[in-house]
């Protein structure tokens, strides 16, 4: 075990870390990656396209989801070296060890005493975020180098592609399930193709829903009556009771937790967006994504690490009409 210096485990679980993950820019074919832990930034070594991570991350949480090993490795061929994440379970099935591992430096990069879901939760994330939104980063040759490495044939390459690859069924049922895998054993039926992800920014003034249509092109795409798609038309939100009321709140100022406003108050308003994300992933349809952008007055995050850690952090809104397809 890692923190040997604990023997007993219930002083483990008395230490639980926050754990933020992050991709970078990709650049001439490597990607580079961010954790946070407690707000301490670490910069994991370069992730090369010849060995793509993303479907063995994807493997490597489905494989923690369904618990059936107390121990959970992954290697990443990082061609220069190689990278081992790697996850203990503690024995109340909650709780675990995370840490990676160099192999080049034999180095510990990262290591935290994490809650189960959160560490999924988090890199989960971490990969629909990079899928949705990296066409959009600075490095031009993003779609070309991550979308459709596998595929030198197309014309044009299709962001929704990498998306719906970085999707997993059962981790979106873990994140609502009362239930353990183990508990449950759910199977699942094929899910709908996911043709367009939205963007819901509470705090950001200029609109309140962020897409473009195809995954990864943004732009924005409406207010607190109404949105923009470009996959299946106008949806409309009017019916949302105090949508436009509590939305109002940010044009008349100042924004909740600023210059005057205690972080209580920042903190309450965001979680009522929570609740009407929510309202409004269900007038979506199937084939469009929800995300909630949040704040985390929780996480405290060191001086020289500010300018790196993201001002919010994605949550994905699920939608609760698939749950129709767990059996």
């Amino acid at each position: 075990m890692i923190y040997q210096e604990f023997s007993e485990e219930d002083k483990l679980l008395k230490m639980t870390d926050s754990v933020f993950f992050r991709f970078c820019e990709p650049k001439s074919g490597w990607i580079k990656m961010e954790i946070f832990v407690n707000g301490t930034r670490y910069l994991i070594s370069s992730l090369s396209t010849i060995y793509d991570p993303f479907p063995s991350m994807k493997h490597w949480l489905e494989d923690i989801v369904k618990g059936l090993s107390s121990e959970n490795v992954m290697r990443i061929d990082s061609e220069a070296s190689e990278l081992i994440f790697h996850y203990e379970e503690l024995n109340d099935a909650k709780h675990g060890i995370f840490y990676i591992y160099d192999s080049e430096s034999n180095t510990i990069l990262a290591r935290a005493i994490v809650k189960t879901k959160e560490l999924v939760t988090a890199l989960y994330l971490a990969m629909l975020d990079l899928a949705s939104n990296g066409y959009n980063r600075k490095c031009s040759d993003f779609g070309k180098e991550w979308y459709c490495i596998k595929n030198e044939n197309l014309a044009v390459y299709n962001t929704a592609t990498f998306y719906n690859a970085v999707k997993s069924p059962l981790i979106e049922w873990y994140f609502c399930s009362p239930k353990s895998y183990r508990q449950s054993q759910p199977t699942f039926k094929e899910f709908p193709e996911i043709k367009e992800s939205i963007q819901m920014w509470c705090d950001y003034g200029a609109a309140l829903f962020w897409s473009g249509g195809e995954i990864g092109h943004q732009g924005a795409c409406g207010d607190a009556s109404e949105i923009f798609t470009e996959t299946c038309g106008v949806i409309d939100l009017r019916g949302i009771e105090e949508l436009q009321e509590w939305y109002d709140r940010y044009d008349k100022g100042p924004l909740p937790g600023e210059n005057g406003y205690d972080c209580e108050t920042k903190g309450s308003w965001f979680e009522q967006g929570k609740e009407f994300a929510k309202k409004v992933r269900e007038l979506l349809p199937d084939t469009i994504d929800l995300y909630y952008y949040d704040w985390y007055p929780s996480i405290e995050v060191p001086q020289e690490n500010r300018l790196h850690f993201p001002e919010r952090l994605p949550m994905i809104v699920f939608n609760s009409r698939l749950l129709d397809k767990f059996k």
